[in-house]
């Protein structure tokens, strides 16, 4: 069944779409509007173009070539179980935050098995690949891989103090990820608000004891979000 789904504002500027025809963007588009709650959808090629192209003469002849260009990209995993092919689009809740999503009946893709299969056994069975991203409206692309990342193997507060350099050791990594892909991604600006917490630019680590505030630094993010709105880019918070 087709389902209302919502676009951010920051697709138009991805770095991906940008390297795709506009047919193979708008197929990309379309392709969520069929898929399941978990982003999974059949890849019968009949099926696809009489749901999404049955009054474009040309697309039998060109759908290949636009799925072929959004798979390069990294924006849909094919494969196939027996003689039935699917489509998976690849981080589906960086796209699309569900919030009831109803689980799929449509067989998970090697990449979901391989990923579910490197973690507890407490977490196999139903569990998205992605964490839900109750951040909807902000460009969120890769938050999920970057929170993970960041954060899996992190020691709990108690087991040492959060120091200046390992906030910018960690705000280093995710900005250079963040100024690729054109977003200011959620895990980056927990990492500057972490920052501020422990005055590494200001904020409300302010000097106690009566003593004049030095002038405030700009952090990193409030940089990158000046530099963002001088050439237009949105996405930016």
């Amino acid at each position: 069944m087709p389902r209302i789904r919502t676009i951010q504002p920051a697709f138009a500027h991805s770095a991906s779409m940008a390297r795709v025809n506009r047919d193979a963007r708008l197929l990309f588009i379309l392709l969520w509007t069929i898929a399941d709650d978990e982003g999974r959808l059949r890849a019968d090629s009949h099926l696809l173009i009489g749901q999404l192209f049955s009054t474009d003469p040309d697309a039998p002849e060109l759908l290949p070539l636009w799925l072929e260009a959004l798979q390069r990209e990294g924006c849909i995993e094919g494969y196939a179980l027996g003689d039935v092919r699917y489509l998976r689009i690849v981080n589906w809740r960086r796209h699309q935050y569900v919030q009831h999503p109803t689980p799929s009946r449509l067989p998970p893709s090697p990449q979901e098995r391989l990923r579910r299969s490197r973690k507890s056994p407490e977490a196999s069975g139903g569990v998205h690949e992605e964490a839900a991203n109750p951040l909807q409206g902000r460009d969120n692309s890769g938050d999920a891989d970057e929170f993970h990342e960041l954060f899996s193997n992190t020691p709990p507060p108690d087991e040492g103090p959060i120091t200046p350099e390992a906030v910018l050791t960690d705000l280093r990594r995710l900005q250079f990820k963040s100024e690729a892909k054109g977003s200011f991604t959620a895990a980056t600006h927990l990492v500057e608000l972490i920052g501020k917490r422990i005055n590494c630019w200001g904020g409300k680590g302010a000097p106690a004891g009566g003593k004049e505030p030095e002038q405030r630094t700009k952090s990193p993010g409030e940089l990158m979000r000046e530099e963002a709105a001088k050439h237009g880019r949105s996405g930016w918070p």
